[in-house]
């Protein structure tokens, strides 16, 4: 059974209010009936019960509907936007080199897990390419599973021949582009231009062609640096020699400008601290297309039902107190028709400012204008701080939004919360939060309490096993 919670529970206090109707009606009857005996001594006027009954249901209803009840959950599609961006990165064995440290790969691949991980609305796709090319996974829009791929290309573990066949890696990432895709595509080349095989210049006037944007990153340096040889377990053992002696790997840098200008893009040098940053310029200058929707769980506020049932039974007071035949006397009823307006005030405030502000940051969201469901939530979550599912809206667009510690601060507020479905979300989202942050431990303990709260929750197993994998 789904288990029923609410937002604002303190103000459960005002049912204390309706002790004081019985005792209101007993002390006015007792005055009424003395009264009419000393007028008449067969006069007996009408009680007043019904009416009293009814405006204590309704004030009791308007106190429901004030808490804001809530159960169940409703899947709401979220739409996502942004560009095509395929990876390619040299892999070959002149990427071991430790001229970039630890090494040029791992310094290209920390790189690119940080503009996938930044670009969290775009699809994203890697070629690697090293004496062979070949497509590592196609476009996908999870970044955290792409990014995933990328950080297991340890350099250690590469075993390629000799060369590198950059033409076919191009040609692999333009194939994996969908010409017919309304989304701005990009190709961005990661390598140290040494050794680039046949004709790259060629492969890259083909994206330019097919009016594909690339952007070129160097790494490496011009002095160059010894490329060592390690077994298979990754320990380092000797350097690639020649008959001269050991081998030096320098960045190819006129290459690299010469493929850039030929493919009708930008060399963006060697910093390839930089990378992230350029992508997303990039990015932003390209035309954005509906790439996916995405179900997001919300919970189904209930206070309307209770608000409605409230109304109507007040709107029956009032008219009793315009149609006195229904409910006695009008003098009796003026008593009655107070307390009705204060009943109605309770409803009035049951339309509160945080229903709007949040019905208005789920629209943003839907429509992917994260920026504007950030400034919604945040205002609702203003006039209501202690509702956890407001906190947990605010949440998901910091994270649509990239801001992954807003997003992990407003999702331990909402983990706090009472109602067991509002804390396993917040804490699977919070566990999201810290791994897009590359806080694994933390990402780790997020999962582990989800999975106390509900061992059986499969999306939360599986985010722990992954994580648990990267530790």
């Amino acid at each position: 059974m789904t288990e029923i919670a609410f937002a604002r529970p303190e103000v459960f206090v005002a049912l204390s209010l309706l002790a004081a109707f019985p005792i209101a009606w007993v002390v006015g009857r007792r005055r009424t009936l003395r009264h009419a005996r000393s007028l008449s001594r067969t006069a007996r006027p009408a009680s007043g019960l019904v009416p009293g009954l009814v405006v204590m249901t309704a004030f009791a209803l308007a106190i429901m509907a004030a808490a804001q009840p809530t159960w169940g959950t409703h899947s709401v599609p979220v739409l996502r936007t942004g560009a095509d961006v395929v990876f390619v990165l040299d892999v070959s064995r002149s990427m071991n080199a430790e001229d970039v440290p630890p090494s040029r790969l791992s310094a290209a691949r920390s790189a690119v897990v940080s503009a996938m991980q930044r670009g969290g609305a775009n699809r994203v796709g890697l070629v690697v390419f090293g004496g062979t090319a070949h497509q590592q996974f196609p476009l996908t829009t999870d970044a955290s599973a792409a990014s995933l791929v990328v950080d297991r290309l340890e350099s250690g573990s590469v075993f390629v021949s000799g060369g590198s066949v950059l033409w076919a890696a191009l040609d692999l990432a333009r194939g994996s582009l969908d010409p017919e895709s309304e989304a701005g595509r990009l190709v961005v080349l990661i390598t140290d231009g040494d050794n680039l095989g046949d004709d790259p210049i060629a492969a890259a006037a083909r994206l330019e062609a097919e009016d594909i944007s690339l952007l070129v990153a160097g790494v490496g340096t011009a002095a160059g640096a010894r490329i060592p040889i390690f077994n298979q377990q990754g320990t380092e053992q000797e350097y690639l020699a020649d008959g001269s002696g050991p081998i030096i790997s320098r960045l190819n840098e006129q290459l690299l400008v010469d493929v850039a200008n030929a493919g009708g893009g930008r060399y963006l040098g060697n910093s390839i601290e930089s990378l992230p940053g350029a992508v997303a310029s990039r990015v932003t200058a390209l035309e954005t297309a509906r790439l996916a929707e995405t179900p997001a769980e919300v919970p189904v506020e209930r206070f309307g039902g209770f608000s409605l049932a409230a109304a109507v039974l007040l709107s029956l007071v009032v008219l009793g107190a315009a149609l006195p035949v229904l409910f006695g006397q009008r003098r009796r009823t003026e008593g009655l028709v107070l307390a009705a307006l204060a009943a109605a005030s309770v409803v009035a405030a049951c339309a509160r400012p945080s229903y709007e502000l949040n019905e208005d940051g789920l629209e943003a969201y839907r429509a992917g204008d994260y920026e504007a469901a950030i400034e919604a939530f945040s205002a609702a979550a203003a006039e209501d701080p202690a509702d956890a599912e407001l906190a947990l809206n605010l949440a998901l667009a910091y994270h649509a939004a990239e801001r992954y510690g807003d997003a992990g601060q407003a999702a331990e507020r909402a983990s706090r919360s009472t109602n067991r479905d509002v804390r396993l979300a917040a804490l699977k989202a919070l566990g999201h939060h810290r791994f897009a942050q590359q806080d694994y431990v933390s990402a780790l303990a997020a999962f582990h309490d989800a999975l106390i709260l509900d061992p059986n929750d499969e999306m939360a197993r599986h985010d722990y096993g992954v994580t648990w994998s990267i530790l």
